[in-house]
């Protein structure tokens, strides 16, 4: 029968810890006060230094961060507001080609009496802004159903021209006109040519019911002007057109044939313009821009960036180009008629 062994004694017993933990008791005991002193810790939470170096390292990277977030949404922006000018510009080629005329509007008034050119009567809406109700005749406040590029690009969607007069619905409020809006048109440029202390109460799309001017700088082509350099090329020429001096305060006030004549002479513009340049010829332009080029100045383009715009082509193209608006054209872009051979139709 096999003897059972004698039990072992533990080395190198601790005393007064014996048959309690052993001989390793005092490395556990350590291990557990090591414990106890880091959850204690842990519980206390960070210090004040610590606290306000994370903060200072958020801070930092938020201010690394924010920039490129902002000109990203810019450029996200901006891509939209090309966008729109594409799909304008090209409603506005299929229009010409559909007609065999680009959508030009001669104004007139309630009375019938042909007024003149605008650069926002191509297309759009009605707007907001009280002041054209009756400054200058009330004629620049054009609805929706007048504008024959909106007409065009809703035709399947409106059966019948809507009614204009107070308490009408415009366009707008049928089929509304989002692709005549830019994201980041926030102030308008064109109440500030008839009104000096103009605020900033209103966009381009709510002040003239679009973001976007049609090329209009042609139309100032057309007339009898002696002496006017126009080109900035710092020669004064003596003739730009064939039509005449136009009429300032109602229908008797100049020749009947004035505005008919001035229509046509910008209808050959644009063609000429198509056969000879069609990539340089600017259609649609920002707001900013067109007030820029008339005022022979720079200004903030929509997106933020200074003398910088949008612009659509005759070709169909659209760019954001970096574009000095003291001249009225450059080796991108142009919005006069060069060479123009003119005579009368």
């Amino acid at each position: 029968m096999r003897e059972r062994p004698e039990k072992l004694p533990s080395p190198n017993p601790s005393p007064g810890r014996r048959g309690v933990i052993g001989s390793w008791g005092p490395v556990c005991v350590h291990r557990a006060e090591r414990v106890v002193r880091s959850s204690t810790r842990s519980a206390q939470g960070f210090t004040l230094v610590e606290l306000l170096v994370v903060v200072s390292i958020i801070g930092l990277l938020v201010s690394l961060l924010l920039p490129s977030l902002s000109k990203a949404r810019e450029q996200a922006k901006q891509v939209k507001c090309q966008t729109n000018m594409r799909s304008i510009n090209t409603a506005l080629l299929t229009y010409a080609a559909e007609f065999d005329a680009f959508p030009i509007v001669v104004l007139t008034t309630d009375e019938g009496c042909p007024r003149g050119y605008c650069s926002w009567s191509y297309g759009g809406w009605l707007g907001k802004n009280p002041f054209w109700r009756t400054a200058l005749g009330g004629y620049r406040q054009i609805p929706a159903n007048r504008r024959p590029l909106t007409v065009y690009m809703n035709k399947n969607e409106v059966a019948a021209p809507v009614q204009t007069g107070p308490g009408a619905k415009d366009l707008e409020e049928v089929t509304g006109q989002p692709v005549f809006r830019c994201p980041s048109d926030t102030v308008s440029t064109q109440w500030r040519w008839w009104v000096a202390s103009a605020d900033d109460t209103y966009s381009a799309y709510d002040d003239v019911g679009t973001s976007y001017q049609m090329n209009s700088f042609g139309w100032y082509q057309t007339r009898l002007v002696e002496g006017v350099d126009y080109d900035g090329d710092g020669t004064a020429e003596q003739t730009l057109g064939v039509c005449g001096v136009e009429p300032v305060e109602s229908c008797t006030s100049g020749p009947p044939t004035v505005w008919p004549c001035r229509s046509r002479q910008m209808q050959r513009i644009w063609a000429m313009a198509l056969q000879r340049f069609p990539s340089r010829y600017v259609t649609i332009d920002e707001d900013p821009f067109d007030y820029a080029v008339f005022r022979g100045i720079q200004e903030m383009g929509f997106h933020r960036q200074f003398s910088q715009h949008n612009l659509a082509f005759l070709d169909g193209h659209v760019a954001n180009v970096a574009a000095d608006t003291r001249r009225m054209s450059g080796s991108e872009w142009t919005v006069l008629a060069e060479d123009m051979e003119w005579s009368i139709p």
